[in-house]
């Protein structure tokens, strides 16, 4: 079989950085009411389909990292190392602030809700993601995705070698098994519905390392899509756009790299810090309009998460880059190790 192709995919950067930039959009317009006849508002709360978009990433990102790595299920320790340290001490330190920052509102003067208590056992569901099954409220409403991405995690680990079997009739049946199993009904709690995303993604990566042809491509995508139809017109026309854009854009700007750089920690702190920074600047900069202070409130949410990066999630970033997988004798796929972060 012929070479994946080599070069290395910075629409996917991009494409993290434009989700976590969406997200942060909506929550920030919903921040402080604005008239629901402002078309932009309209379309900025629109924005929590970003969501949508990262799963696409992943779906397609992770198992290609894998291929690259000539994954095997007896690499599952390590894969499940490698993405913990991806993605947890970034995540637990978010779940530390807070709570650290909903003590420090109850000591403001001018606050008059409950006193400050800690649902302990609420905090250790978060560590396992069982609040979507224990069905307890998350401490920062962005979370709940993260469980439904470490759901992928755990169904790939086990199928993966079923999705790239040598044998096409085990891959199709694999895929589309998985499709149908985007019909258990769930809410949108758990990864059931969200399938299709996920798929359209792993479609694009078989495509590109070249495990089925362009019109199995086609095939196997068209029904994923048909499928994502359920949950409306907007999700399905951006997984057709996010699949154009891993495939087609090959070159992008230093300049466009940054949020997506730094796209994990702004997806973490926007929701925390929003509406802080909306009434700080409410109560210290009142004299300028609403609009200038959604504006700065969308800058200084930027900020935050790139210190929150350059101390938190760059150290541990580094370290799970550092952890392969052993073969001792086996080489890996000839698919280069991209400049993006599986």
């Amino acid at each position: 079989m012929a070479a994946a192709r080599t070069e290395n995919i910075q629409s996917i950067q991009l494409l993290r950085g434009i989700a976590a930039f969406m997200v942060l959009l909506s929550h920030s317009i919903l921040a402080k009411g604005f008239p629901d006849s402002y078309h932009i508002k309209r379309v900025c709360i629109e924005g929590h389909y970003g969501v949508s978009v990262f799963f696409i990433i992943s779906g397609f990102i992770i198992p290609y990292s894998m291929f690259s790595k000539d994954y095997r299920i007896s690499d599952i320790k390590s894969f499940f190392l490698k993405r913990l340290l991806r993605i947890e001490p970034p995540y637990i330190v978010s779940i530390a602030l807070v709570l650290l920052l909903n003590y420090s509102n109850t000591l403001s003067p001018w606050y008059t809700g409950p006193r400050f208590s800690i649902d302990w056992m609420n905090v250790l569901g978060h560590l396992g993601y069982v609040n979507v099954i224990t069905h307890q409220h998350w401490l920062n409403d962005a979370y709940w995705t993260l469980a439904i991405e470490f759901e992928y995690y755990i169904l790939l680990a086990f199928v993966y070698p079923l999705l790239t079997h040598k044998s096409k009739a085990v891959m199709l049946a694999s895929y589309f098994l998985l499709l149908a199993a985007s019909f258990i009904p769930d809410q949108g709690e758990n990864i059931f519905s969200h399938l299709p995303l996920f798929l359209s993604g792993i479609a694009l990566f078989l495509f590109m390392c070249r495990k089925i042809s362009g019109y199995e491509f086609l095939f196997m995508t068209v029904a994923s899509l048909a499928v994502l139809l359920r949950m409306g017109p907007v999700p399905t026309g951006l997984a057709i756009a996010t699949l154009l854009c891993i495939y087609f854009i090959k070159h992008v700007p230093k300049a466009f790299m940054f949020l997506g750089t730094i796209s994990y920690s702004l997806y973490l702190t926007h929701n925390v810090f929003v509406t802080r920074i909306w009434g700080l600047l409410e109560r210290y900069a009142g004299g300028t309009g609403p609009w200038l202070r959604w504006v700065l409130s969308l800058a200084l949410c930027v900020v935050v998460a790139w210190v929150y990066y350059l101390l938190v999630e760059k150290p541990f970033l580094n370290l799970s880059k550092r952890l392969l997988f052993h073969h001792p004798g086996r080489k890996g796929r000839p698919v280069p190790e991209e400049k993006v972060i599986a």
